[in-house]
């Protein structure tokens, strides 16, 4: 929307730069934003790349996206463009014919899983910052209102020692003795090695 000679964004997206050269963009919730700097974290630091993790749970983030898109080709046009997630899912020959790389979910966990690094996000809107780290994805519901189960996949919960080390780290790193545990349904999360 146009308006007194600047252009003004009526939607909703999340920003990190994680050095110089990568920065991330997402149109999605914490989960998206948690996959986006886990797969931030597998590039090379000195490449310089633009990550752009999408969401389509609802109709707007359609054009949200596309809208969003448009903005960083013209803003960044030296950079790679990584395009992921749930609306590469609904709509993956759109994103092949503009972004440099994509992947759907199930390839974002693929190389999550693949390469472990070390979560670089933080909820800076809160009063007191803290750990994010996602311990379940995927859903086995097939709500006839919600396209989760299409977008996200079958559940696959992390490792409890897994969940367990990333939170040490983080607690380490950054300092924060706040952890949010998020997923797509928790009632899924087990771990066969502790039965629960």
């Amino acid at each position: 929307m146009y308006s007194g000679g600047r252009l003004m964004l009526l939607y909703d997206f999340s920003f990190y730069k994680i050095n110089n050269n990568i920065s991330i963009y997402t149109t999605g919730c914490e989960l998206c934003i948690y996959d986006a700097c886990k797969f931030a974290g597998t590039l090379d630091l000195s490449e310089k790349a633009i990550v752009f993790n999408t969401c389509s749970f609802i109709k707007d983030r359609e054009i949200e996206n596309k809208l969003l898109l448009n903005i960083l080709k013209k803003v960044y046009p030296d950079r790679k463009l990584y395009v992921l997630g749930c609306d590469v899912d609904y709509q993956r020959d759109y994103y092949d014919k503009i972004a440099d790389v994509t992947h759907t979910n199930m390839e974002l966990r693929d190389i999550i899983a693949k390469n472990p690094v070390v979560n670089m996000t933080i909820n800076e809107h809160d009063k007191h910052p803290s750990i994010y780290v996602k311990i379940q994805d995927g859903c086995h519901n097939r709500c006839t209102y919600c396209i989760i189960h299409k977008l996200r996949g079958t559940p696959m919960s992390v490792p409890y020692d897994t969940i367990v080390e990333e939170v040490k780290t983080q607690m380490e790193l950054k300092g924060y003795d706040k952890v949010v545990l998020g997923g797509t349904e928790f009632t899924t999360y087990y771990d066969s090695k502790y039965n629960y």
